[in-house]
């Protein structure tokens, strides 16, 4: 199984987001000549996580927010579950079941582990 980083997660949206946002949004508003050039522009990665009753599985919302104009958030499902030695095991819901395939021909890979970090690891 692979795990990545929470920043990973969504198919890699989040982090195409920010790429997104620094070159359309910051980087031209950088360069416009009717702003001010030394002024500070901002671009905060916010991470919403809204458990469900059960504590099983969460939705996450990633949103990605230029000083100047923000975007929409991205939504994600995650489940939770355990492994053999009873070590929380978080996993991205994939839209399909995996390997099914669907409509357009393509299979629905594995899901993805989320990669937890603790104790400065």
């Amino acid at each position: 199984m692979q795990f990545k980083s929470i920043v990973e997660m969504a198919g890699g949206a989040i982090i195409e987001r920010v790429d997104y946002v620094m070159a359309n949004v910051i980087v031209p508003n950088i360069n416009d000549a009717n702003t001010k050039a030394d002024a500070a522009r901002e671009l905060t990665v916010k991470i919403k996580i809204l458990p469900g009753a059960d504590r099983n599985g969460w939705k996450t919302a990633f949103n990605v927010i230029p000083k100047i104009v923000p975007t929409e958030p991205i939504i994600t499902t995650f489940y939770q579950s355990y492994d053999e030695g009873g070590n929380a095991v978080i996993m991205e819901s994939p839209p399909q079941i995996p390997g099914q395939i669907s409509m357009s021909g393509g299979e629905q890979e594995e899901p993805v582990l989320l990669k937890l970090v603790s104790g400065g690891k």
